[in-house]
């Protein structure tokens, strides 16, 4: 089999040369699972329950907070269920965008908590935006 020629580590700012992929010093970090008992959970009553939030708040509550109109793609529980089929579909729920789930999403499961989340940092993908600033000026972005 004929060897590849060496190429830059795909780590961002690494020069370290490898056949594949990242060097030793930058593993792939492995990405989040969900458990297949929890994954039984999305079931058609959490679809609908899901639904009828987004239909009920239609905006990124956390984007909302930092006067930022973006549409929300996600439903997130508020309390932490863990499996536990009652407080699956029946705790508090907070619609998101998709990039603010995420982010808070990986703070509560990989830092452990919700503290230092950071509010609406991201454009929105093309959709015009009001903008903040800290001097209490505001404009539109597109």
């Amino acid at each position: 089999m004929p060897w590849s020629t060496p190429k830059a580590c795909s780590y961002p700012g690494c020069n370290q040369l490898v056949t594949t992929g990242r060097c030793d010093e930058h593993p792939r970090v492995e990405t989040f699972v969900r458990d297949a008992e929890v994954q039984k959970l999305y079931d058609r009553r959490w679809r609908e329950r899901r639904q009828a939030h987004l239909s009920q708040h239609p905006w990124c509550a956390e984007c909302l907070r930092a006067s930022i109109y973006t549409p929300a793609t996600d439903v997130h529980h508020l309390e932490r269920h863990n499996g536990n089929l009652l407080l699956f579909l029946t705790s508090p729920l907070e619609s998101l965008c998709h990039i603010c789930h995420s982010r808070k999403t990986a703070n509560e499961v990989w830092v452990g908590g919700s503290k230092s989340f950071n509010r609406g940092a991201h454009s929105g993908r093309g959709q015009r935006q009001k903008i903040k600033f800290l001097n209490g000026e505001s404009r539109l972005k597109r």
